[in-house]
């Protein structure tokens, strides 16, 4: 009897035979070499057993040995185990080049084939696989654009049209945006005309299969993984933040008053709240007078400061102007440190207020009425030194004893 069960019979084939052994095997020409032992792999449940032949000699003189040379892999394309029946599939882990860990699962008759993320086997022929009995001609064939094998979120037939209601929502400035637009935002990736930006409401993260997510740079909505600590996971958008922007109206900082210098148009108040009303960083116009007293036609040669507004005969400032000139008046702070730009900026007091630098008006003779005039005291302590009229020769007798006067009694 050889290894495999087989009986030789020399009466029926006395030059050698051909038998069919039990398991479905073939095998030919058994071979015996008398008193030697013969080596291969006796099992004739593996991918290689040993093809054995006789020759007319009685087979008990010679002995057959397994050598261990057998395998269960080759005939399962060394991606599962033969049991003699059926290929037993493997499941293997690798490595790729960004270190995570991928699992990798084989399937069909001789475990040619790949399961994918969804579970189903992917066979490129398109054959049903026996194991299976199904297969998908592509990888994650039924998983939708949010990575969740068997999802909602799928365009329509072939790829075209929207996705549905739930995977759009509008998104915002984000909060500490200087863009001062409290409507949703209608342009950038991932936004889609009239619908808004597109969202999971639903995600996977078992993902591995494949060569490229949707959201991934440089996909069709790739603007660079967000990170974690935006509460948003990695390559899936689930809300705003994904896309840099802001989950719902994030209301305005800056001055709402139009009768200030810095007002900003669409801002809500200093402290952002709606109607607030806050108007502590407003910057308001300044009233500026001239004040070179050489040319105020004063009585009395160097009456008057170039410091302090210049005055009529009645104590009256002339020249006086409201000015926009760039500082920071405020009373808790310019937001930003916005105190306004240029003469279109300014709607003050109906667009009446000029602009002009602080320093610029001071160099032309300007100072704040704040300061004080030639005959009131102000900020400026150097102010209100003169009285309007009386006599402005000190050598008269009715000269004012203590304050000259700027012009002639009458």
């Amino acid at each position: 009897t050889a290894p495999n069960g087989t009986v030789k019979a020399e009466d029926v084939c006395p030059d050698g035979c051909v038998s069919i052994t039990s398991e479905g095997h073939e095998f030919d020409e058994f071979i015996d070499i008398p008193g030697a032992p013969n080596y291969g792999c006796t099992d004739v449940n593996a991918c290689n057993p040993t093809v054995l032949a006789f020759v007319a000699t009685d087979y008990s003189d010679g002995t057959w040995l397994d050598d261990g040379s057998c395998e269960y892999e080759s005939c399962c394309t060394n991606q599962g185990q033969f049991n003699g029946t059926t290929c037993e599939c493997y499941t293997k882990d690798e490595t790729n080049t960004s270190g995570t860990i991928m699992s990798h699962d084989y399937c069909g008759e001789a475990c040619e084939f790949e399961i994918d993320d969804c579970n189903d086997c992917v066979n490129l022929v398109g054959e049903i696989d026996p194991l299976t009995a199904g297969f998908v001609a592509v990888p994650n064939q039924n998983m939708d654009d949010c990575n969740l094998c068997g999802g909602d979120a799928v365009r329509g037939n072939a790829g075209i049209g929207a996705y549905p209601s739930e995977n759009y929502t509008n998104c915002y400035q984000p909060e500490g945006s200087t863009d001062f637009d409290d409507n949703f935002v209608t342009s950038g990736p991932g936004y889609e005309d009239g619908l808004g930006f597109f969202i999971c409401s639903s995600f996977s993260l078992n993902w591995h299969y494949g060569s490229e997510l949707l959201f991934d740079s440089p996909g069709p909505y790739g603007i660079g993984n967000p990170v974690l600590s935006q509460g948003n996971q990695d390559g899936v958008p689930i809300n705003c933040v994904w896309y840099g922007l802001g989950n719902s109206v994030s209301y305005d900082v800056g001055c709402a008053d139009s009768n200030a210098c810095n007002y900003v148009f669409d801002a809500e108040d200093c402290e952002g709240e709606l109607n607030g009303g806050d108007t502590g960083c407003c910057i308001y116009p300044q009233t500026y007078c001239y004040a070179v007293s050489a040319e105020a036609g004063y009585d009395l040669d160097g009456a008057g400061s170039d410091d302090c507004c210049n005055v009529d005969n009645t104590g009256t400032i002339v020249l006086s102007e409201l000015y926009c000139d760039g500082e920071d008046t405020s009373a808790t702070g310019a937001i930003n440190g916005y105190t306004g730009a240029s003469d279109s900026d300014y709607i003050a007091n109906g667009g009446t207020v000029v602009w002009a630098a602080a320093a610029t008006l001071v160099s032309t003779g300007n100072a704040l009425e704040s300061n004080g005039s030639d005959t009131t005291l102000g900020l400026n302590e150097s102010c209100g030194q003169y009285t309007p009229v009386g006599c402005p020769d000190p050598v008269a007798i009715n000269y004012a004893d203590e304050i000259p006067a700027l012009f002639s009694e009458s």
